[in-house]
């Protein structure tokens, strides 16, 4: 008994450790990085709209305030909203921590939680003020949750509230989360059935589809879920005309998805160096790594649900940017990384994948602060 109680609390301060990090790191995000840094800042700048705001906690308080504050882009406001957002943070890790144990026997989940919260286009999705943070936040967590080694029967009661929730706040991206996890679904279905074969083939057919007849799927959509919404983003298609690109076009934006979405590249199209070289580094180490162990790696995560995952973590992206070229940048996808984060823990263990989490996060925000700085003039705002 004394023993399980040292355990539990050994447990307990390294957990409290890490979420010291954790917002360690994301007060950096915040303070340290000039203003260009928060994606989509322009349209916030120029025009706050609280009826955005009106399904999140976030409007009850700046209802409350002056005028002035609630409706100008100001840094009250700009704080004000982070600082609630890292209430809504923390919400998940104390619940799983104290209350929700039960539900995480092999504790992967505050790991995968807080590895992908950190993570470069993470951090840029939940710290810019405006309702796609918070969609952000839920979506990490329900993915995190969805991926852990837990009864999934016992995680639907807390799934599907979250992802009603998350439809009110932003329904654009909550369609694409909810076409993703059926077009998951549904590929590993296939796969049970028919193997991982047909499963690629199938792929291959959707992505013939998508480029075929993107417009057609879009109104489709349109119309099931909010023909207005689908008008506008078609309407946009035309006005930019990329409403009919051809494949080299959409291969440049599927690579501008891969860059932002590891952090090589912000929204700013501009470069950040340090994160290439470290992910240079890590990839080398997983390849002399498999190298040497490939035998038994295989043996025991090469599977055809692996692969499955593989391809659905490469390839939907590549569907929705055929069918939506404006949706390449990768906070529309903020969904993917846990998957990431998940394959990377084959290969290390969940302190070893911490510890790399916590410096390329530390190297992205560092190296975005000089580069935004020297290439880009800051805006300013009162």
């Amino acid at each position: 008994m004394y023993i399980k109680e040292v355990a539990m609390s050994s447990d307990l301060i390294l957990n409290l450790l890490k979420y010291l990090i954790i917002l360690t790191i994301l007060f950096f995000s915040i303070n340290l990085q000039p203003i260009n840094f928060y994606v989509d800042i322009e349209n916030l700048i120029n025009k706050i709209e609280l009826d955005h705001l009106i399904y999140l906690p976030h409007y009850f308080i700046f209802d409350n305030l002056n005028t002035l504050v609630s409706r100008k882009y100001s840094l009250t406001y700009h704080n004000t909203f982070l600082f609630l957002n890292l209430i809504i943070l923390i919400i998940p890790i104390i619940f799983h921590s104290f209350f929700f144990q039960h539900l995480d026997k092999n504790k992967e989940f505050v790991n995968l939680f807080l590895c992908s919260i950190i993570f470069p286009i993470s951090l840029q999705s939940v710290t810019s003020p405006n309702s796609e943070s918070v969609f952000s936040i839920i979506v990490i967590y329900l993915t995190s949750l969805i991926l852990c080694k837990n009864s999934k029967m016992k995680i639907i009661p807390i799934i599907i509230p979250l992802f009603i929730y998350s439809y009110f706040i932003d329904l654009g991206n909550s369609l694409v989360f909810l076409f993703f996890i059926l077009f998951f679904i549904g590929m590993l279905i296939v796969n049970k059935i028919f193997g991982w074969k047909i499963s690629l083939m199938i792929f291959f057919i959707i992505f013939l589809i998508s480029l075929s007849y993107s417009k057609d799927i879009l109104s489709y959509v349109g119309q099931i879920f909010d023909i207005n919404i689908t008008l506008r983003l078609i309407l946009n298609l035309e006005m930019l005309s990329i409403n009919n690109l051809n494949l080299i076009e959409i291969i440049k934006r599927y690579i501008y998805f891969w860059l932002t979405l590891l952090g090589f590249m912000n929204h700013l199209k501009l470069f950040i160096i340090s994160t290439i070289f470290i992910m240079i580094i890590v990839f080398g180490y997983l390849f002399l790594k498999s190298s040497k162990n490939f035998n038994n790696l295989k043996h025991k995560y090469y599977n055809s649900k692996n692969i499955i995952t593989f391809c659905c973590i490469f390839l939907f992206p590549l569907v929705v940017i055929t069918i939506l070229p404006t949706h390449a940048y990768a906070k529309y996808y903020v969904f993917i990384v846990p998957f990431l984060i998940k394959l990377l823990s084959i290969y290390s263990t969940k302190y070893s994948l911490l510890i790399f989490s916590i410096i390329y996060s530390f190297a992205f925000i560092l190296n975005s602060y000089f580069i935004i700085y020297s290439n880009v003039r800051t805006i300013d705002f009162i």
